[in-house]
């Protein structure tokens, strides 16, 4: 999810035999369609900011999600207390020099199957940056949007999505399936 999501994506061309990928709020970019992806920083800078308070925590999980009032922004403001501020500050120091590959590009070269996932009303992404993506490499050729969730889909509606991570992993189970069923024909 999110940042995981990028890290994947950074990583694909060494794990091309991976059986799928979900990127879940985590829209492949480029280095120049970056600022199109996401929205304005909701945040105020809180996501490359070190150490944080209170406060900011608070203010910094209520990004994730669509319900503010909703009990997940606990599980995510934990979350947030246990990531080392460094890696937010680095985070932003790598994006600030360039430092980002094209995952638009890697996506493209990829012959994993990938599924990719967006709130309906994510804060911190450009909802209609996912329309201009090539679907045709995405699993069920579209998007999948997940409606009254934000950033957080999983914590959201969990049942809506382990629903569709199940169709999803049966799809490339199937597909597996397939292709070996095919190559002991040959």
């Amino acid at each position: 999810q999110s940042v995981g999501g990028h890290a994947i994506m950074e990583a694909i061309d060494h794990h091309q035999e991976a059986i799928g990928i979900m990127l879940i709020s985590s829209p492949a970019f480029s280095l120049k369609s970056l600022s199109e992806a996401f929205s304005p920083d909701p945040t105020d800078g809180l996501l490359f900011k070190g150490a944080l308070d209170e406060e900011e925590i608070n203010r910094f999980s209520l990004a994730f999600v669509h319900d503010k009032e909703s009990s997940s922004t606990n599980a995510i403001k934990s979350h947030i207390r246990q990531t080392d501020g460094r890696f937010r500050e680095a985070l932003g120091e790598s994006i600030q020099r360039g430092d980002l590959i094209n995952e638009l590009e890697m996506l493209k070269l990829s012959k994993v199957p990938t599924a990719v996932l967006r709130g309906v009303n994510d804060d911190l992404l450009n909802y209609d940056y996912y329309d201009r993506l090539d679907a045709k490499k995405f699993w069920q050729e579209r998007v999948i949007d997940f409606d009254n969730c934000g950033h957080s889909i999983p914590l959201e509606n969990p049942n809506a999505f382990v629903a569709m991570a199940g169709e999803f992993f049966a799809h490339v189970f199937e597909s597996i399936a397939k292709e070996k069923k095919e190559a002991l024909s040959v």
